[in-house]
């Protein structure tokens, strides 16, 4: 009998042994839900960067697109007291402006996105700085008079294939802002779904033969008196051989200044306008700019000329919407192989999984027409 009291004294004292680990472990846990005193990380500048565990107001120097990232991952952009104009004005000008009105309110406190100074940003009395990490002149502004200072990289500083998908740079940019303000979800929702774009299109396109996919020009810039392609070891480079296409500017390097006899040459098939220029596809077609005479070009005998879409910034570059570009540039390079690909209903459903947001049939024939943002 003194026997089994022992025992049963020693699994009683187990037990409470046992619940009372288990106890700290759930304390633990949901301690880890709250709101730290601070966070620690090394920025995608490689800096070492400590921020509030709250913050409330955030200023962002010249990081254009970072303005439309941050006001995705916040769901919203109340926190954003004072930004550099460029990546305000695309953001507020999209679809995203309809989606958070309150873009149009926040202050444009550095207008071209370069001027910026210590007074400035300290009267808008920031928790934290985002700055443009190649910019390093801001980093020391910011951190010298006593402000966290965030680097976001605009290139991820090589050629390889890796350092020119724009999706790599849209993720690295996603992640900080977790390590910012803390896992809440939807950096990993949109990096998943992105990942997923590219896997379901590499696939599609893995067994066509290099004959059969079209030759794609991208035109950076184009006036009447300047024509800029973008070549190999940039931006294009990715999206042309991602989305099926074979890069008719493969043999100048970047943005490169080319005539019109070498385009005569290349004979696109297809031909992109990358974002921010002014020239359009009835440019081309209507040969309106410099005298030039595109008739004889494949892409413009067969009306496929076209914009890239944008929505939050200029897609060209890495952008949120950049799944759904993607999935454009592949139907629209080969669109037998793409036709069971319903564009409207990507849009439509893209919107509404990440912002919750019902995309109008206008919206929707904007993006997919390629018409430029209108920036106000």
């Amino acid at each position: 009998m003194a026997n089994r009291t022992i025992i049963l004294v020693a699994i009683v004292a187990a037990i409470v042994v046992i619940a009372g680990i288990g106890a700290v472990f759930m304390t633990n846990d949901k301690g880890s839900d709250e709101t730290p005193d601070s966070r620690t990380f090394v920025d995608l500048a490689g800096n070492e960067v400590t921020v509030p565990g709250e913050i409330n107001r955030i200023v962002v120097t010249g990081m254009h697109p970072v303005v439309p990232v941050y006001t995705y991952y916040a769901d919203g952009p109340d926190k954003l007291v004072g930004v550099g104009s460029p990546g305000l004005q695309y953001a507020k000008s999209g679809i995203l402006g309809k989606i958070y009105p309150g873009l149009d309110s926040i202050e444009t406190v550095f207008p071209t996105g370069t001027d910026t100074n210590a007074e400035t940003v300290l009267g808008l009395n920031p928790d934290v700085v985002f700055y443009t990490a190649e910019t390093k002149s801001d980093y020391t502004m910011i951190t010298n008079v006593g402000l966290p200072a965030v680097g976001f990289q605009t290139a991820m500083g090589d050629n390889s294939k890796d350092g020119l998908n724009v999706f790599n740079h849209l993720e690295l940019w996603l992640k900080q802002m977790e390590e910012v303000f803390g896992d809440n979800g939807r950096a990993d929702s949109l990096i998943s779904y992105n990942n997923d774009v590219q896997d379901e299109i590499a696939e599609k396109i893995a067994d066509v033969n290099e004959s059969e996919k079209p030759k794609v020009l991208i035109i950076f810039s184009y006036t009447s008196t300047s024509l800029l392609v973008a070549g190999s070891n940039h931006y294009s480079e990715y999206w042309i051989e991602a989305s099926g296409g074979v890069n008719a500017a493969a043999d100048v390097d970047g943005i490169a200044q080319v005539n019109m006899e070498r385009v005569l040459e290349w004979n696109p098939d297809v031909i992109y306008f990358a974002n921010g220029g002014t020239a359009t596809p009835d440019d081309l077609y209507n040969n309106k700019v410099g005298g030039h005479d595109w008739s004889s070009v494949n892409a413009v005998k067969n009306r496929k000329v076209l914009t890239f879409p944008s929505a939050t910034y200029m897609s060209y570059a890495p952008s949120l919407e950049a799944g759904l570009v993607l999935q454009w540039m592949a139907k629209n390079n080969l669109p037998d192989l793409f036709s069971d690909l319903d564009l409207s209903e990507a849009v439509s459903d893209y919107f509404m999984k990440f912002f919750g947001y019902t995309a109008s049939s206008e919206d929707i024939v904007d993006f997919l027409a390629g018409r430029p943002i209108t920036v106000h």
